[in-house]
């Protein structure tokens, strides 16, 4: 079982702040096998090896479940969508000595405990890096940052994105192989009863 060093402290962020316009409904609160679509990625993460998990969302319903569950809700007010704003507000949230946080998006529901502890494990071994999944060379989430980069996210521009961090730093950047079930995500209700999409 992967164990977080001592001199090694990892935060994560929740991205749950989206406005699930494709989705047309509350998009994370949806069931999925019976169980509230982001409440899978809770029961999914491996606790004792973030130090802490801040959640942001905009819908109380989303903050009470993340608190229900021991994380940190971080309420966002954001009207127009802008991811940047949900990564300044989930940054300012963890512990300032953080040696990395792992960005998670909430939609999905087939992320594995495993998955993400290979990643974290890829992390404690190389905490100056940027550490993402990857599938037959498609990227995805969940991504790790390492603290030297978090100034660089904290000013990112309105609507920008975590990729043009790492567009930016390719150098930083460790791949690891997983199921293409992993990075499997939720756009539309009808892919919660699809196999078409990964």
């Amino acid at each position: 079982m992967t164990q977080r060093p001592a001199n090694c402290t990892l935060s994560a962020v929740v991205m749950a702040s989206g406005h699930s316009t494709r989705f047309q409904g509350n998009k994370l609160i949806t069931p999925v096998e019976g169980i509230p679509m982001i409440q899978r990625l809770f029961q999914a993460l491996p606790r004792p090896l973030f130090r802490t998990v801040a959640v942001v969302a905009r819908e109380d319903p989303i903050l009470e479940l993340a608190r229900a569950w021991g994380l940190t809700p971080v309420s966002n007010d954001d009207r127009d969508n802008d991811t940047a704003k949900t990564i300044r507000l989930g940054l300012t949230h963890i512990p300032p000595d953080s040696a990395g946080c792992m960005f998670f998006v909430g939609d999905q529901p087939w992320l594995q405990t495993e998955t993400i502890q290979l990643l974290c494990q890829s992390f404690f071994a190389q905490p100056d890096k940027i550490h993402l999944p990857v599938h037959q060379g498609r990227r995805g989430n969940p991504v790790i940052f390492p603290s030297s980069l978090f100034e660089e996210l904290k000013n990112l521009p309105p609507h920008g994105l975590g990729k043009a961090v790492i567009k930016r730093h390719p150098q930083l950047v460790i791949e690891r192989e997983v199921n293409a079930r992993d990075l499997r995500d939720v756009d539309y209700a009808w892919e919660l009863n699809s196999s078409e999409k990964i």
